[in-house]
């Protein structure tokens, strides 16, 4: 038996928020990688100042509202997406004018409604 939806969540957001924990903690680290990365970055000196390190930290600081701001984008996606491509369903909509039929002719049964 595999992992209930909600226990593969928690595993995840366990997994992302210590690497989010140990990143905060070891930016130089991360700085040394990206600054070897960057060609410029590695004949400059470095400042106080950097304009690397100023980015990378505040996207690592800031992670956590970028991962939720883009779970917001991508359930709103997927919510147009689906109401862009939704099918028609005849046999639902001839269901839903039955039942409609029925619950009036019920009302006015029970006089709640005069027809």
């Amino acid at each position: 038996m595999g992992l209930l939806r909600y226990q593969i969540f928690l595993v995840y957001t366990v997994g992302l928020i210590s690497l989010w924990i140990s990143l905060r903690g070891q930016k130089p680290f991360i700085l040394q990688i990206v600054s070897s990365w960057i060609p410029q970055a590695n004949t400059r000196r470095q400042s106080q100042n950097d304009p690397y390190e100023t980015i990378i930290s505040l996207s690592i600081d800031y992670a956590p509202i970028l991962f939720i701001f883009g779970l917001g984008v991508y359930a709103f996606i997927s919510i147009a997406y689906g109401v862009f491509v939704l099918r028609d369903c005849p046999d639902a909509s001839k269901e839903l004018e039955k039942q409609i039929q029925d619950a009036r002719r019920d009302l006015i049964q029970r006089g709640i409604i005069k027809s």
